[in-house]
């Protein structure tokens, strides 16, 4: 898996130089597979496990360097990754706009690193949608950014502590990566679309990439156009995704969004090989072989099928886990991760493709105020009726409670439901700690202004920053790529643009996208309505590891800090048959957060300081 490293300090300054000097010796001495990209007074970047496509990416008179993957914006056809090096023109554009020009004319998955025009100071840029991780710590003066955090245990050291405030959050958002902070007291993160200037001994943040602000402006309203446009868009991200990597795993579900991205695979000018893969529960309801095959089919791609035995998820208390910089909620991992992996390097692919976002980004079971969208831009009309008459049919709702909502929502500009009721929902956390919180700092760090859009756009926009982890929490680095195409910057962008009652017309799911791709799949995958689900896989797990749970948890580090109430907890494990699908979203992340909490306290909290 590809990481990075980078050690920033004041050249003018005697005491800071000679601690850079000592944490590049030392990575010199004990890690060779670091390759030193941009060696400079003042910043110094490393990358190791470089795949394909992931050579660094210089800027011109040594004014920093470009980490992971990045492509050119513009027309969505025509992208390609920026390879080498950027021009002298672009360079001195993306410096005077201190990294701002960077979010505005590239997109992928790419971390920046920018000398000041003074050369007193260093603008980290992460690119917006990128799942790669920035993370950053100061030891004395200096300052080092990273991706991995055991990379810097090993070759910098340091002393840390838990950040609790950050465990409660991440708790009640269930697992969000996208709020401000850490797990760790002493790491800061540089989260997506944002900025962090780094002088001496400071750091200035802004947020360059407004995702409210490009759902408020320049809609798409008309029909045809969106639907042209989503088309164009999609095939064009999937292409410049597929252009860094000669074989591809794709985890086809037979669903929708994953038979459109098989679609556009094959259509990618690169021709990657593609191997398919799909997984099957006992249960009818995680049975999808059926569509799945008829896209391979259709596609003239293999397709291997693989079942998914619960009876072999075992949980411990206590995992051997990576040392992390933020929790993980684990169950996935060890449900699917190991046959993924052996399964994409079985292949020789070097990254493993899933058409995951795609019901938030389409907008696939997002129901709720698209009328009361409809009002906030249009007012009222006899348009309205039609759209109202749709949302009633698919919520199961009288028509005039639909309308009043609707009418009232623009009169009233109410503010988001959904962070309240994050607070009221939350089963296990602890009285004091609901009491402490409110709605508003709740909001992921990465959105702001999020009432200045109507209802139904929040909660997509909101949905769309799902979390996802970068590198294997069971510390697997030979662990392939994960490449999610649909969530990527110019497909983000475009379908925020699209109001919500656009994107479901007739009140059908994901309407555009099924349009836009019609005479491309198979009638079946068009016309399918159901999704597969793995609800049943996942609860009969957690029951088969109802001992272990319920020794963690009930006596756990989250329940001694009285973030957990133990009682709360108790209810359930009196009665493990009654676990619902709430609860089966809780419990998992719970005991990822736990195993993650015990990991940290077995180990020393002093190591090796170079500084």
């Amino acid at each position: 898996m590809f990481r990075f490293l980078t050690v920033i300090w004041e050249p003018a300054a005697e005491q800071q130089c000679a601690a850079a000097k000592r944490v590049l010796q030392r990575i010199r001495a004990l890690r060779k597979e670091w390759e030193f990209t941009h060696d400079l007074d003042g910043l110094v970047a490393l990358q190791a496990d470089s795949g394909p496509g992931k050579a660094p990416c210089m800027l011109a008179d040594k004014s920093g360097v470009i980490l992971g993957d990045m492509f050119t914006g513009g027309p969505i056809a025509d992208s390609t990754r920026v390879e080498s090096k950027v021009d002298v023109v672009r360079t001195r554009q993306i410096v005077s706009s201190e990294g701002r020009y960077l979010i505005e004319n590239y997109w992928g998955s790419y971390v920046g690193f920018i000398r000041g025009d003074g050369g007193g100071n260093v603008h980290v840029v992460c690119a917006p949608a990128s799942d790669l991780p920035c993370l950053f710590l100061k030891i004395g003066e200096i300052t080092v950014v990273f991706s991995r955090t055991e990379d810097v245990l090993e070759l910098v050291g340091g002393e840390f502590s838990i950040n609790w405030d950050f465990v409660v959050r991440f708790l009640l958002h269930r697992g969000d990566r996208y709020i401000e902070g850490t797990g760790l007291n002493e790491v800061s993160r540089v989260l997506p679309g944002e900025c962090v200037s780094i002088s001496t001994g400071t750091e200035m943040r802004r947020l360059y990439w407004d995702a409210v602000g490009i759902a408020a402006s320049n809609p798409i309203e008309d029909h045809k156009q969106a639907v042209r446009e989503i088309r164009t868009t999609t095939q064009g991200c999937i292409s410049a995704w597929a252009s860094c990597h000669e074989r591809i795993a794709l985890k086809l579900s037979g669903g929708l969004d994953s038979s459109i991205l098989l679609h556009c695979l094959v259509n990618a000018p690169n021709r990657p090989e593609v191997q398919c893969l799909n997984f099957f529960t006992p249960s009818a309801e995680g049975d999808e072989r059926e569509y799945a095959r008829s896209v391979a089919m259709a596609n003239d791609m293999p397709l291997h099928e693989m079942g998914v035995d619960t009876r072999r998820v075992t949980l411990d208390d206590s995992p051997e886990l990576e040392l992390t910089s933020l929790p993980s909620p684990l169950l996935n991992r060890l449900f699917f991760g190991a046959v993924e992996s052996d399964f994409v390097k079985a292949h020789g692919a070097s990254a493993y493709f899933t058409g995951e976002l795609g019901d938030e980004l389409f907008l696939q079971g997002i129901m709720e105020h698209v009328a009361a969208d409809y009002v906030w831009h249009h007012g009222f009309s006899l348009q309205l009726f039609g759209i109202a008459y749709h949302e009633a049919r698919v919520r199961r709702f009288p028509l005039w409670e639909i309308l009043l909502d609707s009418l009232g929502s623009r009169r009233k500009r109410r503010p988001l439901p959904y962070y309240p009721a994050l607070l009221k929902k939350n089963e296990y956390l602890s009285e004091e700690v609901l009491a402490s919180l409110t709605p508003s700092s709740l909001l992921p760090a990465v959105v702001q202004n999020i009432d200045s859009i109507p209802p139904c756009k929040r909660m997509q926009v909101l949905l769309c920053f799902p979390p996802r982890e970068y590198y294997d929490p069971l510390g697997d680095l030979e662990q392939p790529e994960l490449v999610e195409p649909l969530k990527s910057q110019p497909l983000l962008e475009l379908c925020f643009r699209i109001p919500t009652f656009v994107m479901t017309a007739g009140g059908v799911g994901r309407a555009l996208a099924r349009e836009a791709f019609r005479n491309d799949l198979p009638r079946e995958i068009i016309r399918r309505r159901t999704k597969g689900t793995s609800t049943k896989m996942h609860t009969q797990a957690l029951r088969n590891n109802y001992g272990v749970l319920r020794e963690m948890l009930l006596d756990g580090l989250l329940t001694q800090e009285g973030i957990v109430d133990r009682k709360k907890l108790e209810q359930w494990f009196a009665r493990p048959e009654a676990l619902t699908v709430e609860n089966m979203s809780q419990i998992p992340l719970l005991y990822g957060t736990e195993a993650w909490l015990r990991r940290w306290a077995s180990i020393p909290t002093a190591t090796h300081a170079v500084a």
